[in-house]
């Protein structure tokens, strides 16, 4: 089982989790606001810096509020791939600035994952202004 297969939700989250998952998403869309990230070293030790502005789209937790993801967006939609391995090669750094933001006794483990639905409802649109 990967660790994508836990984030299918199987039923409609709890309270609990709705409430926590809506305090995640404000606290990451604060954190990718500011946009002080730190920069990312590649294997070839090459400095990586995002210069793009991100928005949390949606947030799914685990049952057991241990696991995040995040689902984003870049403005314009570009360099999305990119994007997504910079942000998870920063997990650690959202982690300890959720963990000074959240109230919950653990901070969960966050991955994050480009939101497809925008591709969705463009090509939904594309073929509804075909006719």
């Amino acid at each position: 089982m990967s660790t994508l297969d836990l984030f299918i939700p199987s039923k409609s989250p709890s309270h609990r989790q709705a409430k926590v998952a809506e305090n995640i998403k404000n606290i990451l869309a604060t954190i990718c606001t500011h946009g002080d990230f730190p920069p990312v070293e590649d294997q070839n030790k090459n400095t990586l810096t995002l210069k793009e502005s991100i928005s949390i789209t949606k947030v799914d937790i685990s049952p057991d509020l241990q696991h995040v993801t995040a689902y984003f967006m870049t403005l314009g939609g570009s360099n999305l791939d990119f994007t997504e391995q910079y942000l998870n090669a920063l997990q650690s750094y959202f982690r300890y600035k959720m963990a000074k933001k959240l109230t919950t006794k653990y901070t969960p483990e966050i991955y994050f994952s480009i939101d497809k639905g925008y591709d969705a409802n463009d090509r939904i649109n594309h073929l509804l202004n075909i006719k």
